[in-house]
């Protein structure tokens, strides 16, 4: 994350770097809610996190345990509110 709070910064495995702006944040889902989005060729399983952008982009991140993943999920959803008022 960035030092204003504004944009997470995320690298793939494959060495692949992006920002991603958190006014652009739409909705952040937590496990299995996703399922609706329709993703395909996505594994998602209770441990995951998707945020979901108003582009219609989403990236989905997965967490040691459901603690750590809904810390994740409210503070994204969090900081992405704040910048959208």
């Amino acid at each position: 994350m960035n030092t204003d709070l504004s944009a997470i910064h995320i690298t793939a495995s494959d060495g692949s770097k992006r920002a991603v702006l958190l006014s652009q944040v739409k909705i952040v889902h937590r496990g299995s809610e996703a399922a609706k989005l329709g993703l395909s060729g996505v594994a998602i399983d209770s441990l995951c996190a998707t945020v979901e952008l108003s582009s219609g982009d989403c990236v989905t991140f997965r967490f040691p345990d459901i603690e750590q993943r809904n810390r994740f999920a409210f503070c994204i959803q969090t900081f992405a509110d704040a910048h959208r008022k």
